[in-house]
């Protein structure tokens, strides 16, 4: 009796291992089909824009020197003097930048991504006693040789997204603008070249006040961050994005989340962006640690039906594990005799659920697929198993189980912060409901069922 049953249970366990593997197809399915979504993206980053880092205008006197420079070796070493042009970046005195994000989608096939177009408004005030002193310092310099025109520099990741025609207006008089940014570690961007008195010689007197305003248009996906580079700056973004996530060095002073969108503000100083020392990088050609101070948002979106869908497939040995538990605990309590392959049907059925989820997700919303796929699910189980069981009591007991299942984990889906928890609380409620339905069962006073019949 003990070996039949052993047996039984023995073949039940191994049949769920084997389900393993349609699952693991799925899955890999599901991987695949997030693959082809990341080929999208890329491709619309190409033509559009990508994540954006924007260095926000920065001042930038360049000058040349003379370097010695060794040639050859040995006998025949020689040293020359070639000239090397250098810069030096300087913090603004004050900074006000304020972006709207207007955000679209953008189709390639079945595929959709989110990507935005925003409105720049910068304002900011140049020290020019610090410039003066500067190029004072500079001119002490070994072997200097001469000072160009400083300008005001603004760098992007991606050129291509710049949209519009910029505008920049320095001292109520509008500059040109020239393409690249004139920082040879972050090239891509705008420049524009102060205005100095004739003669071009120390030191540096230009007109009070020293303001500038320069509005821009950009393009780009994913994210949006600004490198505030001044004494005291301020970053306000605003999009009808309602799902903002908040990234960068610093996080945004306040905010106003809502389903209509979201407002934010940062603000910062030269006391706590540290930024001195990035610039001196910078100026060397290494702006990656100034890339790195930028402030601002990426925006998230909750319903990923990939990653949704991959959510629910982890928890898909669990149903099968729960569905042939609960048949098992009818087939022994009723005297039944249930084939192995009926409950491999049974598991087949319930691994294509995700198969069904995925692939309607795609065209559908996910609630919408999630319901479908579930209700066929629950029907073609119910169904095959009021025969299984010889009659309808017990296929709609499983039948109404599963539903508040299946519920149960669309729930936890849903919950982004808490589905970790969730699922935890549910696989362990449903043990406890596991055990409490067979906790008066004498697995020793069972009648031995033929495990192959």
């Amino acid at each position: 009796m003990r070996d039949s049953l052993a047996l039984k249970v023995g073949m039940i366990g191994l049949l769920s291992l084997l389900l393993l593997f349609p699952l693991g197809v799925i899955r890999g399915k599901i991987s695949e089909r997030q693959t082809y979504q990341a080929t999208v993206r890329q491709a619309v980053a190409e033509s559009w824009g990508g994540s954006q880092t924007l260095l926000a205008p920065i001042v930038v006197q360049p000058y040349t020197v003379e370097v010695r420079k060794e040639t050859g070796s040995g006998s025949e070493r020689q040293f020359t003097l070639v000239t090397e042009q250098r810069i030096r970046m300087l913090t603004l005195q004050n900074l006000q930048v304020s972006a709207r994000l207007e955000t679209q989608r953008r189709h390639r096939g079945i595929y959709s991504v989110p990507v935005y177009n925003t409105s720049l408004e910068i304002q900011g005030r140049v020290d020019m006693k610090q410039l003066q002193m500067a190029r004072e310092e500079i001119a002490q310099l070994p072997r200097f040789q001469s000072l160009g025109k400083p300008y005001l520099a603004l760098a992007l990741d991606e050129q291509r997204g710049i949209s519009g025609t910029p505008e920049f207006i320095f001292n109520d008089k509008a500059l040109p603008l020239l393409p690249g940014s004139g920082i040879p570690g972050w090239a891509a961007g705008l420049r524009a070249e102060v205005l100095e008195p004739a003669g071009a010689g120390l030191p540096l007197a230009l007109a009070d006040p020293d303001r500038f305003t320069l509005t821009l248009g950009l393009r780009g996906m994913e994210s949006l961050l600004v490198a505030p580079v001044a004494r005291v700056a301020t970053v306000s973004i605003t999009s009808p994005w309602p799902h903002p996530d908040f990234i960068g060095a610093f996080l945004p002073d306040s905010r106003d989340i809502s389903k209509n969108g979201f407002s934010a503000e940062w603000s910062v100083n030269e006391y706590n962006n540290m930024v001195g020392t990035h610039l001196r990088q910078c100026e060397a050609g290494n702006c990656g640690e100034l890339r790195a101070t930028g402030l601002g948002v990426q925006l998230f979106e909750p319903v990923n039906v990939y990653t949704l869908a991959e959510r629910a497939s982890k928890y898909g040995i669990l149903f099968i594990g729960l569905s042939f538990a609960a048949f098992f605990a009818m087939e022994v309590t009723r005297k039944l005799r249930i084939h192995p392959i009926q409950y491999a049907f049974a598991g087949l059925a319930l691994a294509l659920f995700f198969l069904l989820l995925i692939s309607l997700s795609e065209h559908i919303n996910f609630a919408t697929a999630y319901c479908i796929a579930a209700a066929s699910c629950i029907a073609l189980l119910g169904l095959y198993l009021r025969h299984m069981l010889r009659g309808q009591h017990g296929a709609g007991w499983f039948s109404a189980g599963l539903s508040v299942i299946y519920g149960m984990i669309y729930l936890t889906l849903q919950a982004e912060d808490y589905a970790f928890l969730m699922g935890s609380v549910l696989t362990f409620a449903v043990l406890v409901a596991t055990m409490a339905a067979t906790r008066n069962i004498d697995w020793y006073q069972l009648r031995p069922t033929n495990a192959t019949a």
